[in-house]
């Protein structure tokens, strides 16, 4: 990485029809159209909206990684590249289409150029009434698109496709509480977070996810509407960022809205930054470090609890304790993320499958945890991946599932 420098300090000039919006945007408005009208004219300009020359009976407008399959499919095209989307250049675009009867238009996702190239009056244009708007392009759609050519088969049909769905992290601790919800029955509604992919299988206990903060306003919507059973999750850096707000709500309304704090202690999914729980800066320095269950308490939740995610039948217990409260309650899941430097560090016992005792029931793999592989006829723990958590041995009804210090030395517990 880098090293990190101080910017030279830059004066603010004081000027309220700048910066008091609200109040002087109407007026301002003159000088953002004047704005765009110089894009406008720079866009004409601009070296990076080029025409490439090529076949004089086929034009096509494209940018970004698609002019990459257009040059693939179709080298002999003459193409209109445009290296900047807003404003589009208007007069560039026009002369281009004029020297064609017909001008394909190949872009990502929505329809974006071809709306725009619309609302300034060209028409002679295909766009996405041949190249969809559904996942992403290719060479081989591009050329279907252009040429009329059929698309390959699609073979995964016939040949069964090894599945790489995402997971969690051997040992997450949001896989306990995951587990334990999946066993209660209840509505989950999930956040923005490595938890949103408790929604997929095996694990399969999310029912809804939409943006950040939303779980706690769902869950509160859930209970109005008649949802008896309904638990929120949210992560900590989240819950800080955009949940404590819903939760306010919750408790102004008195809604009996039940919510899990996933505490993780960092901000797991976007690369371990660090947040206002977490005692430390964006730069690593001490700082004060927020008391989850003081500023829960503070808002007027009455029922608040910390429990250990890897013990499930506490965890069950928890949060049918916190259903039960007939206000807003909160139930804090404590267990930092295994991929933290001081966690990694720790010596770990990982476990093994013991076959004799194993009766194939399959519970075990409802963890969701990649250490834990399906053999040809039992399930193995990849020793070298597995750290010990016993989220699986605890879903193992014959306790088939041990530390590897129990297992005979003739044993291989890799499988």
């Amino acid at each position: 990485p880098g090293t990190r420098t101080e910017v030279p300090r830059k004066e603010f000039s004081p000027d309220s029809t700048r910066y008091a919006i609200p109040v002087y945007a109407r007026f301002r408005r003159p000088e953002l159209e004047a704005k765009l009208e110089s894009l406008r004219a720079f866009a004409e300009d601009y070296e990076r909206n080029v025409v490439e020359e090529g076949d004089p009976g086929l034009g096509i407008i494209t940018h970004g990684i698609p002019y990459q399959y257009v040059k693939e499919v179709a080298p002999e095209a003459t193409i209109l590249r445009l290296g900047m989307l807003y404003p589009l250049p208007e007069k560039k675009l026009k002369e281009f289409c004029a020297r064609f009867e017909q001008v394909f238009v190949v872009e990502e996702s929505e329809g974006f150029i071809q709306q725009e190239m619309a609302s300034l009056g060209i028409h002679n244009v295909v766009g996405k009434e041949r190249f969809t708007n559904i996942g992403e392009l290719s060479a081989d759609l591009v050329a279907g698109g252009l040429k009329g050519t059929p698309t390959p088969e699609d073979l995964s049909k016939e040949i069964a496709v090894l599945p790489r769905p995402p997971k969690l992290c051997a040992g997450c601790p949001h896989s306990g509480t995951l587990s334990a919800l999946r066993k209660l029955k209840v509505l989950v509604t999930g956040d923005i977070g490595c938890y949103t992919l408790g929604c997929l299988p095996p694990l399969n206990a999310i029912d809804t996810t939409f943006c950040m903060g939303a779980s706690i306003g769902n869950a509160s919507g859930f209970s109005k509407a008649g949802e008896e059973k309904v638990v929120a999750v949210i992560g900590d850096s989240t819950f800080l960022h955009s949940g404590l707000p819903s939760l306010m709500s919750a408790v102004y309304n008195q809604i009996p809205t039940t919510m899990i704090l996933l505490d993780n202690s960092t901000t797991g999914m976007t690369g371990h930054q660090e947040h206002p729980g977490t005692g430390h800066t964006l730069q690593d320095s001490p700082a004060p470090s927020v008391d989850f269950e003081a500023l829960i308490r503070s808002i007027g939740v009455q029922h608040c609890t910390v429990i250990d995610p890897y013990e499930l039948k506490d965890m069950r217990r928890s949060v049918k304790d916190a259903l039960a409260h007939p206000g807003p309650a909160v139930v804090i899941a404590r267990g930092p993320c295994v991929l933290l430097p001081e966690e990694k560090g720790k010596e770990r016992i990982p476990y093994w499958v013991d076959e004799e005792a194993c009766i194939q029931c399959e519970y075990c793999y409802e963890s969701g945890c990649p250490a834990l592989i399906r053999g040809a006829e039992y399930p193995w723990i990849r020793e070298w991946e597995c750290i010990g958590c016993d989220i699986c041995a605890q879903l193992c009804p014959v306790d088939a599932i041990l530390p590897v210090e129990t297992a005979p030395s003739s044993v291989s517990k890799e499988g």
